[in-house]
């Protein structure tokens, strides 16, 4: 720039000092300017603070600060070196190291509600912790589980505990009990145990620190994904986690606008799976409560099928099985929820023992009966069944909520059969489905679980179904591009896809896209594609 001194304010101020031209006003103005830039103190989070430090003074920069304005779960507020986290009306005092608690702070909170920072390690008691952990590299941090290693997904954490880093209970109570005895839990460093959100953990010892997690009954996709600053805050790391949020709102707005509607009316989505949990008289079709979506405290879905144009059927009355824990549907009651639905997502792995394909009806809770309406079920005409196990049988119900971008980029593509593909105003997106899986594509096999390190969304390599026919008057043409209308030509080839059944087989489990694959450039992940400039395809968010 012409004046350099722009780059840095009080080099221009330095410099009328050594000239003599600085006159009182800047003796005066000289002092504020160098604090100017922040009301913080310079200290490193990562580290405890020094003796004698004035607990008043603030740490933590005021641009970093979580808001956590989207969850009805969990408050925070940061005042000089402390944090006042509040999780479903459960106040807990989050200090950083190198300084105590006052008298007045130990008379209002519990000892388990009083954690310095940042955090050295953690207990985890339920799967959906694991991804907010997993996004900051924290893993290391895990000192160990508790009732839950069947159900992990993890890679990662997989190979943490095979190489026996990482302790394994089948319950808290094991874990009390093996780690009260000769400071176990102390060798462990203390480590925070993060509840699952409903445990009251009254056999915990005083001086354990508990924070409990409720991503899961956060009624947005805003909520949930904020968890990743209720995480963060017990590392100091809140700044990558707002980023971490932002560029996921990002993504659900981009997807709401620019994934088209369907063209006849918002689809039907039946939601819901056959259940045989617990004792005989409760087993049943467990479904949205009656009128779901027009509760206070709506189920977090309702939303993501809005944003699809997407309309969730509810009961119109309570299930009539009842077992000790809750009520289910019937198997004539369900079919009369689900008669008229477009769209079925079935949210349970298991999907053979629930469809007989020769019948094309489903299997009844006895596990013999063949139920559903005179007419059939209209999803099984129009082959639109889903099932959350395209990522594994477990990923579903680990990663859900902390990528719920990915979540409502899955709902679209489901509800728009993933045949519409262009979006509104010429952009393009393009998604290449996590969790949910199209049971009439036995091309869409549920994935074994990869090696720590394998990103799935990242790859290319498999498309997920879609077998490319190459148009012969494009198969040489590929590099002739040479215009945006010529591009759009052929974008009008490419967005033809159709369905068609294999010889000898009794399902549609094929997708075939016309034109040229190098053409039309789709990659089939998580991006929205805007419209080039030239003949070559920006993959970027909006």
């Amino acid at each position: 720039p012409k004046n350099p001194d722009r780059r840095d304010p009080l080099k221009k101020v330095k410099t009328m000092f050594s000239l003599g031209t600085a006159g009182p006003i800047w003796s005066f103005l000289f002092p504020l300017l160098l604090h100017s830039n922040s009301c913080t103190a310079q200290v490193d989070l990562q580290k405890c603070l020094p003796d004698g430090f004035d607990i008043t003074e603030d740490i933590y920069p005021e641009e970093t600060q979580s808001k956590l304005e989207h969850s009805n779960q969990a408050t925070i507020r940061y005042e000089g070196t402390r944090k006042y986290l509040e999780v479903n009306g459960v106040a807990s005092l989050l200090y950083q190291c190198g300084t105590d608690p006052t008298t007045g702070e130990i008379k209002k909170y519990k000892g388990k509600n009083r954690i310095p920072l940042p955090v050295q390690g953690v207990v985890l008691t339920s799967t959906t912790q694991i991804p907010y952990l997993e996004y900051f590299n924290l893993l290391d941090k895990v000192k160990a589980v508790i009732g839950m290693k069947p159900y992990i997904s993890s890679p990662c954490l997989l190979d943490k505990i095979n190489n026996f880093d990482i302790e394994v209970f089948e319950s808290m109570a094991e874990y009390v009990e093996k780690k009260d005895d000769n400071n176990g839990h102390v060798a462990l460093g203390s480590p925070v145990i993060l509840g699952n959100g409903w445990s009251s953990y009254s056999e915990l010892p005083a001086p354990w620190k508990v924070i409990h997690t409720r991503s899961s009954w956060e009624a947005t996709a805003e909520g949930a994904l904020q968890w990743h600053e209720v995480v963060g805050s017990l590392f100091n790391l809140e700044s990558a986690a707002s980023k971490k949020a932002e560029e996921a709102l990002k993504k659900i707005k981009c997807i709401q606008k620019h994934f088209p509607a369907p063209k006849k009316g918002k689809d039907k989505v039946a939601w819901g799976y056959k259940t045989t949990y617990g004792d005989e008289a409760g087993w049943g079709w467990d479904v949205p409560d009656v009128d779901a979506c027009d509760q206070e405290q709506k189920p977090w879905y309702c939303n993501f099928l809005a944003r699809c144009s997407g309309v969730l059927l509810t009961p119109k009355t309570k299930g009539s099985r009842c077992g000790t824990w809750s009520c289910h549907l019937s198997d004539d009651e369900f079919v009369e929820y689900a008669k008229d639905a477009d769209i079925l997502i079935y949210t349970s792995s298991g999907w053979n023992s629930v469809y007989d394909s020769d019948e094309k009806k489903l299997i009844g809770i006895d596990g013999v009966t063949r139920i559903g309406p005179p007419q059939g079920f209209k999803f099984f005409k129009k082959h639109q069944v889903y099932d959350t196990v395209l990522n594994g049988e477990n990923n579903w119900f680990e990663d859900r909520f902390a990528q719920q971008d990915i979540v409502q980029a899955d709902f679209c593509a489901a509800v728009s059969g993933s045949k519409v593909i262009k979006g509104k105003k010429g952009k393009i997106i393009a998604h290449k489905r996590k969790f949910l899986r199209n049971v009439f594509y036995p091309e869409e096999q549920s994935r074994e679980i990869g090696t720590c390190g394998e990103d799935p969304l990242k790859s290319c390599k498999d498309t997920l179904g879609f077998k490319w026919r190459v148009d012969k008057k494009y198969s040489g043409k590929c590099e002739s591009l040479k215009s945006i209308s010529d591009y759009k030509k052929r974008l009008k080839e490419c967005d033809k896809v159709a369905q068609t059944k294999v010889k000898k087989s009794k399902m549609v489990w094929r997708r075939i896209g016309t034109g040229c694959q190098k053409t039309c450039g789709y990659c089939w992940t998580n991006k929205c594609y805007k419209k080039p400039p030239t003949t070559n395809v920006n993959v970027e968010w909006e």
